[in-house]
């Protein structure tokens, strides 16, 4: 099941093989994954994003957040939506900070 209220608008209405991988690089089709059972694995509620922040700033404890990091992953959402809006494979250049087609 796809959801598509969160799919870029480009990518709406296909849903079918155009999304799926076209298969290995030798040929040959891809093979599906057996199914498995699901696991259950629990998690304890922690500290939601806003929380940390406040007990950084009330404590001047170390932060769970890094501004690089937050920068390298706003910067590959926004990479996959260029990419999607344009129809073509984009890619990063770390050297020059640039984005491109390939």
């Amino acid at each position: 099941m796809i959801l598509v209220a969160a799919m870029p608008r480009c990518a709406r209405g296909r849903q079918g093989p155009a999304l799926r991988h076209p298969g290995l690089a030798d040929g040959r089709a891809l093979q599906p994954s057996p199914q498995r059972k699901p696991e259950q694995i629990p998690a304890g509620r922690g500290p939601r994003h806003h929380e940390y922040f406040v007990q950084w700033l009330r404590d001047n404890s170390p932060s769970h957040e890094n501004a690089e990091e937050g920068h390298f992953a706003a910067g590959a959402a926004h990479l996959a939506n260029m990419a999607c809006r344009r129809g073509r494979r984009m890619a990063w250049d770390l050297r020059t900070s640039r984005a491109f087609e390939t």
